[in-house]
């Protein structure tokens, strides 16, 4: 409406609305709520609980487990516990002895195979020589002079023993006793060779043979008692 001559409005406003009250809650919405939340809580320390040693636990539901330092020092000593029966006692392991000889040894053992082989050989060629000056064959010359040659190989063996190192051990009296008998062939050898080629009744033959015969037959026997002792 315009009440004067500029211009007079009259503008009608809207009424604010009235203000609205909010609705109340039901209360079993509240209680509801209240128990969720309180079985959320306890299912989540359950659970934490479960992660838990076994001294953690009792941490939480004993607190009088935790020791103190007065417990500590009045706890006893702890009882030793003996091992001695449950640990078995070291068993020895048996002592092997080797059986391979050393350089020595083989040196010494074909020294004295050689010698029994030398010896041997002259036993058998003066026994043949002898045969054939008695039966006064042809061939005589020819196994006089196997048994010379018999006679070197001896005295060759001879000097092998001498120079071969005797193992530790070895019975000295044995070997000097060796040595003696090779020394004592090399002479009934050279009598042999006498006897032989003597012009006579064999008297001097028969008693160098004889001699050769007994100086092998010392020479096996001490070898096989050398051999022994080496073995």
């Amino acid at each position: 409406m315009i009440d004067d001559a500029w211009l007079d409005l009259e503008i009608d406003r809207p009424a604010p609305p009235e203000p609205t009250r909010p609705r109340a809650q039901a209360p079993w919405l509240a209680l509801l709520l209240g128990l969720f939340t309180t079985a959320a809580i306890v299912l989540a320390g359950w659970a934490a609980m479960s992660l838990l040693g076994d001294g953690a636990r009792a941490l939480f539901t004993d607190p009088t487990s935790i020791p103190t330092a007065s417990t500590i020092a009045s706890a006893p000593d702890p009882i030793p516990v003996s091992t001695a029966a449950s640990t078995p006692a070291p068993t020895a392991s048996p002592t092997t002895t080797s059986t391979v000889p050393t350089v020595d040894e083989s040196l010494w053992a074909s020294a004295l195979a050689e010698a029994e082989a030398a010896a041997a050989a002259v036993a058998g060629e003066v026994a043949a020589a002898s045969q054939a000056w008695e039966g006064g064959e042809a061939g005589f010359v020819t196994t006089r002079s196997r048994f010379v040659a018999a006679a070197d190989a001896a005295t060759t063996a001879r000097s092998a023993l001498a120079g071969a190192l005797v193992p530790a051990g070895t019975d000295q009296t044995l070997v000097a006793a060796l040595l003696e008998a090779f020394d004592e062939l090399t002479v009934a050898a050279a009598d042999t060779v006498a006897g032989l080629d003597a012009p006579d009744d064999g008297t001097l033959r028969r008693a160098a043979v004889d001699r050769t015969a007994d100086v092998t037959a010392e020479i096996e026997r001490l070898v096989e008692e050398l051999r022994e002792d080496l073995r």
